[in-house]
């Protein structure tokens, strides 16, 4: 999903039934105002009661009757949405994108991956069930056919990178476009919500994996590791993503492709100062992220990123590089104590490492405590060349290295806020903690900066 989030997991998430109607017939009464959705057949209920006739438009009050029942196959195998964004339109919009990305059209040219592009996107053209719901959610949920594009392009140039089969680049491409279509079948209020999810709320969400899955397991021709790409593209390396919590030897390398390109796009929203997006800016952020993806998968996008010449790209900046400055020192010292206090956890949940939750928590501090040392972000030095920076009025001869920290500690404080709510999610599920341990993670989720302080005292209380 989108928003660049892994909000834990649990083993129970909300469950989708695809011949229960939900919020993608509303979705497709909506695109019937200005694409009509046609019943290609006569569709049944369950009892074997006609509820809309073949040639039926699939209007609001068409919508509101198929609500009240559940049908004998899914409803979107059996409509048309007629001029629908077949292979042609996909390739035009990617072009289209390139104006957003400095840098997308050099690697595009670099690599050569026109030919190969028109090759894949007539391929999409031939799978009707995924044209049909790449055109919904260009129509409904803008935003995510934007990602899609984006993803869709870099799944595909990263997976040539890599030299995987035609298959493979094949189904990287169809599960980078398709991979947050499962949102369709999602309340729209909680795919629009931009603050704190509530845990039913966040279960809703990270069902659309499994909705993706689902509905792409009606496309036989399509390749099964298409599939598999779209559940795992919230999995992380580490243990901590969704929907099963999977460590980095039991995922496929597709997933992880379309997983890193996800992420990739997630960072370049991040620096969006006005209409263009720079890629020379978000490499150094992959310090942070490259230990929760597979190593050859955060090559990949290196090689890939690697084509643009960043030399010449213009730097976006926003705001008063001055003030920037001021901030970043603060950071780094707020940063510094969180990273010290919280691995100082470490050697209590090296005791219980039989746990899982507990497991992917230490190797998540590990990871993040080696990539901190390492960098030296956090480094007292670094921190005296900042002060230097700032006393002596220097910032502008070194505005990309104050963007490029300035980058990074979001990153790494958003990193630390995904322990946060692994530590959580254990507190919420687990019941037989002694209150010593409960009090310690009770005490780490808010140097976290969690965000759920009322879940936090109920969790106290029962201590």
């Amino acid at each position: 999903m989108t928003s660049h989030s892994d909000f834990g997991r649990k083993t129970e998430m909300k469950q989708y039934d695809p011949t229960t109607p939900d919020h993608y017939t509303n979705h497709l009464a909506e695109v019937n105002e200005t694409n009509a959705v046609i019943a290609t057949e006569d569709i049944y209920n369950k009892d074997g009661m006609l509820l809309v006739k073949k040639g039926l438009a699939i209007k609001p009050e068409v919508a509101r009757r198929l609500l009240n029942h559940k049908l004998v196959k899914p409803l979107e195998v059996s409509v048309n949405v007629d001029d629908a964004l077949f292979g042609q339109e996909i390739h035009r919009d990617i072009h289209q994108m390139f104006d957003r990305f400095e840098g997308l059209l050099e690697i595009h040219s670099s690599m050569r991956l026109e030919a190969s592009l028109i090759e894949v996107c007539e391929k999409y053209g031939g799978y009707d069930l995924l044209v049909q719901k790449v055109t919904v959610l260009s129509k409904r949920l803008p935003k995510e056919y934007q990602k899609g594009l984006f993803c869709a392009w870099l799944s595909f140039a990263m997976a040539t990178r890599l030299n995987l089969s035609n298959e493979e680049r094949e189904a990287a491409f169809m599960a980078g476009l398709a991979h947050d279509a499962g949102m369709l079948h999602i309340d729209p209020q909680i795919v629009a919500k931009t603050g704190e999810y509530t845990p039913e709320e966040w279960r809703a969400m990270q069902s659309h994996t499994l909705i993706g899955d689902l509905f792409l397991s009606y496309i036989k021709e399509i390749p099964a590791v298409t599939r598999r790409a779209v559940k795992e593209h919230h999995e992380r390396a580490d243990g901590s993503g969704y929907p099963a919590g999977l460590f980095e030897d039991s995922l496929c390398i597709v997933g992880q492709v379309v997983a890193m390109a996800d992420a990739t796009y997630a960072i370049c929203e991040k620096r969006r100062f006005n209409d263009k997006i720079n890629l020379g800016e978000v490499m150094p952020v992959f310090q942070i992220d490259s230990s929760f993806f597979p190593n050859q998968v955060h090559m990949a996008l290196m090689s890939v990123l690697r084509q643009v010449n960043h030399a010449a790209t213009q730097l976006n900046i926003s705001g008063d590089l001055s003030s920037m400055s001021a901030q970043l020192m603060e950071k780094r010292q707020m940063l510094e104590g969180v990273v010290e206090s919280i691995y100082a956890l470490r050697e209590t949940l090296a005791e219980r490492e039989h746990i899982k939750r507990m497991r992917v928590a230490k190797v998540k501090i590990d990871r993040l405590w080696t990539l901190v040392t390492r960098s030296g972000m956090l480094s007292a030095p670094l921190g005296r060349w900042l002060q230097h920076v700032v006393e002596n009025q220097i910032i502008q001869t070194v505005s990309r290295e104050i963007v490029e920290m300035d980058l990074m500690y979001q990153e790494l404080q958003w990193q630390l806020k995904q322990l946060g709510r692994v530590l959580y999610l254990y507190l919420e599920e687990e019941k037989k903690i002694t209150p010593e341990l409960r009090k310690a993670l009770a005490n780490s989720i808010k140097i976290l900066d969690m965000g759920a302080p009322k879940s936090m005292e109920k969790a106290e209380k029962v201590a």
